[in-house]
């Protein structure tokens, strides 16, 4: 019989298949080698992380402020103080004028003191609180006082606290500002006292003459009655 014309296939050489091998032999190779490295560099990191850690690292790592920004923080805190400082003011006021109102309360109750004593009022025709009326409510003046009875103790002026000096008795704002006093020397239980001549139903009425601007004299005011 003749034979088929179809064409049997021809076996793969010895050398072909040695070469697809050495490929994939190559090919495996070539990623277990990157592999390798990978690995390399992750323990390479990890090895500098613990000898490094970043909650250990110096001062000079971290970043610094810079101008803008501490310019910023100067301009909100310089706001800040100039937002305190009348709220600062107005207190010291308020314990100046606490002080003040104490003074002028004290002094009127050492002249009753002294009418109940004595049967009179101190024999004092100015409207200061001045050194010669202080000494008739102490013990220099034995002429008035020959009993010599402390109707009023005093202390040395002190800014913030008030007291005497030379002037007399002064409010805790000026060592010039000497408290005023009005006594019923006609013995009609009717003073006029007061910044503003002000009729008073009083034997005695204290009051200061405050310093400063036209505010703060009328919030540094303060009255005996």
């Amino acid at each position: 019989m003749p034979r088929s014309s179809v064409a049997e296939p021809m076996p793969l050489s010895f050398s072909k298949i040695k070469t697809n091998r050495l490929k994939k032999f190559s090919l495996f190779f070539d990623r277990w080698r990157n592999t390798f490295q990978d690995n390399r560099i992750l323990s390479n990191l990890r090895s500098m992380l613990m000898t490094n850690p970043p909650a250990t690292r110096t001062r000079a790592d971290k970043q610094a402020f810079t101008l803008i920004e501490l310019l910023v923080v100067i301009s909100i805190i310089a706001i800040l103080a100039s937002l305190g400082f009348p709220a600062v003011n107005g207190a010291i006021d308020s314990a100046r004028k606490a002080r003040a109102g104490s003074d002028v309360a004290q002094i009127a109750t050492a002249v009753v003191a002294y009418e109940v004593e004595y049967g009179r009022l101190p024999p004092h025709s100015g409207s200061d609180v001045d050194t010669t009326f202080l000494n008739m409510l102490g013990t220099n003046d034995t002429v008035n006082n020959p009993r010599k009875i402390v109707f009023l103790e005093t202390s040395e002026w002190k800014k913030g606290r008030g007291g005497t000096n030379s002037s007399g008795f002064c409010d805790p704002w000026d060592s010039a500002s000497v408290y005023q006093i009005a006594l019923d020397t006609n013995y009609d239980n009717s003073v006029t006292a007061g910044t503003n001549s002000t009729n008073i139903m009083k034997k005695v009425a204290v009051w200061n003459i405050p310093t400063g601007t036209d505010s703060e004299k009328k919030r540094r005011y303060v009255t005996s009655w």
